[in-house]
C-alpha cells in the first residue's frame, strides 16, 4: 500500500482523495478497493515509464520515498523490514526533508503521515533513523558523486529532484 500511497501522491490531488475515500476499504481488504487502487499506481507508473524509458528525469520521480526507504531496509536487515514499510518511513523522511528545504507544506506532510497511519503503515521514523541506516545513504543508486538526487514532494502531483550531499540530506532529517 505503500508503493499506492506514493503513486497517487506523484499522480494528482484527485488520485489522493479517491485513495483517502478508500482507506477503510482498503483496510479491511476490499478487493474492489484494491484492485482499484493498484490499477491506479500501475497506470501512473506505466504513464511515467512509458514518458521516460531511459530514466533521464520523470522516471527518477518514481524513487520518491525509496531513498531513506532502502536505507532503512539494509540496515533493519533484508527480511525484517517489509518493503512497503521502509518505503512508508521512506515517505514520512522525504516530507521531512522537504519542509526542511521550504518545498512543502505542514499541512502536505500532516496529510501525507495521516493517510499512511490510517492504512496501517509505520510512521514513526525516528524510531528507525540512526547513523546505521544513514551509512546505506552513501551506496544508493541515485548517488553521483558526493550527492544524492532526492526526490522531494510538494502538494499532491507535484515533486522536484533536489541533488543533496550526504550532511545536507542528514541535517534536512534531524529537522522535525
Amino acid at each position: 500500500l505503500a508503493e499506492v500511497v506514493k503513486s497517487a501522491w506523484l499522480d494528482s490531488p484527485a488520485a489522493v482523495a479517491a485513495l483517502e475515500a478508500d482507506v477503510k476499504a482498503l483496510v479491511a481488504g476490499d478487493a474492489v478497493a484494491t484492485e482499484r487502487a493498484i490499477r491506479a499506481s500501475v497506470a501512473l507508473k506505466s504513464r511515467i515509464v512509458a514518458a521516460d524509458e531511459k530514466e533521464s528525469g520523470l522516471r527518477a520521480t518514481l524513487n520518491l520515498g525509496h531513498t531513506i526507504g532502502h536505507a532503512l531496509e539494509a540496515a533493519a536487515g533484508y527480511g525484517s523490514m517489509r518493503h512497503g514499510e521502509a518505503v512508508s518511513l521512506g515517505l514520512v523522511a522525504a516530507f521531512r526533508v522537504a519542509l526542511s528545504l521550504g518545498r512543502a507544506s505542514a499541512a502536505d506532510a500532516d496529510r501525507m503521515e495521516a493517510l499512511l497511519d490510517r492504512l496501517d503503515l509505520p510512521v514513526d521514523l525516528d524510531s528507525h533513523l540512526d547513523a546505521r541506516a544513514l551509512s546505506f545513504v552513501a551506496a544508493d543508486k541515485k548517488r553521483a558523486g558526493d550527492q544524492v538526487r532526492f526526490v522531494v514532494p510538494g502538494p499532491p502531483g507535484e515533486t522536484t529532484i533536489v541533488p543533496l550531499t550526504l550532511p545536507e540530506l542528514e541535517r534536512a532529517l534531524a529537522s522535525p
